[in-house]
């Protein structure tokens, strides 16, 4: 995931300093990112049912990004259609994750560990960026709120990746 993001945001960089239109990463980018939260998931959970119910909400979730990109949100204009779809998906899920625990605490505590900073990184990104989407394109339209947050967002995406690096180093101890 970090690599493919890493990509995407050097392919943007290089775009935007070349002043061309760099929109269209971002549906690529919410419809990848979305397939490989929604995986990890499925790789770490073990209850059949709730490996059905992702794969479910994989599939669906992924058609309805795709339709949208393709048929509502031009590619040259940011998709905030896909990322709110994307992110009420993502939390909904790592909440339903954070419930399961609670049911089964105390069982496989090594992997547990390592998927709860995982899952914590999913819920604070998906749910703070998109209240902070929401709050600046829909309560407050201020263009001089644009750099600060943009800079949030910024921040809490290293937030993020900072989460799922401590997540992939208690998996390995």
């Amino acid at each position: 995931m970090s690599a493919i993001t890493f990509f995407l945001s050097a392919w943007s960089l290089v775009l935007w300093f070349d002043s061309r239109n760099n929109m269209f990463l971002g549906h690529f980018h919410v419809l990848i990112q979305f397939i490989l939260i929604i995986r990890i998931y499925q790789l770490v959970l073990k209850a059949k049912s709730f490996k059905k119910w992702l794969s479910v909400l994989m599939i669906v979730g992924s058609i309805t990004l795709t339709i949208l990109s393709l048929a509502i949100e031009p590619f040259s204009e940011f998709n905030p259609l896909g990322r709110m779809v994307s992110a009420i998906v993502l939390v909904s899920v790592a909440i339903a994750y954070f419930f399961k625990v609670l049911r089964h605490e105390g069982k496989g505590h090594e992997q547990l560990s390592a998927m709860l900073w995982f899952n914590s990184a999913v819920l604070i990104y998906f749910f703070t960026t998109q209240s902070i989407f929401v709050y600046a394109n829909y309560v407050v339209d201020n263009k001089p709120l644009a750099i600060p947050v943009w800079v949030l967002h910024s921040i809490l995406f290293w937030i993020f990746f900072i989460l799922c690096a401590i997540s992939v180093r208690v998996s390995l101890r």
